[in-house]
């Protein structure tokens, strides 16, 4: 049997974890430089991007950097420490 990719298995792993708090993205995807990576994930509707920022805590953090938010297409990117909080839920 052939293993995924680990790009593809994490991607799956946030879609379940999103629709498992009923947040439908339109996708998510993930990159790897040498040692980092960075998560994109686009939503269709902007409460979904808002749901999704409540889960991870956004609105309560001093330093939120590693957030790149792009309200006009509904998307997340996301990198650095908030990567990692949500590699741990997943």
């Amino acid at each position: 049997m052939r293993k995924q990719p680990r790009e593809i298995e994490i991607q799956e792993r946030v879609t379940n974890l999103l629709t498992s708090h009923e947040i439908y993205p339109f996708s998510v995807t993930i990159s790897y430089a040498i040692d980092s990576g960075i998560l994109g994930i686009t939503f269709y509707f902007t409460q979904d991007l808002n749901d999704f920022l409540g889960i991870m805590g956004y609105e309560y953090l001093c330093d939120k950097s590693g957030y790149t938010i792009l309200e006009n297409t509904n998307t997340v990117l996301i990198s650095g420490l908030p990567l990692v909080k949500l590699y741990t839920e997943l």
